[in-house]
């Protein structure tokens, strides 16, 4: 897949995200990827997984 497909099929994805909860999500993830943050992107999915009171999968 080229650069032009792959985001021509990215924009569609997020175009037919209706869950505004899970589009926050992707953005935060996408926007904290793109600043390089050593492992930030590992951390923020960590606690979406995870319940931190429990400690337990949210799976």
């Amino acid at each position: 897949m080229n650069t032009l497909e792959l985001k021509k099929d990215f924009h569609n994805l997020i175009d037919s995200i209706d869950n505004e909860t899970l589009l926050s999500d992707f953005y935060i993830l996408i926007k904290e990827r793109l600043s390089g943050k050593d492992g930030k992107l590992w951390k923020g999915l960590t606690t979406w997984f995870y319940d931190n009171k429990t400690g337990k999968s949210v799976l």
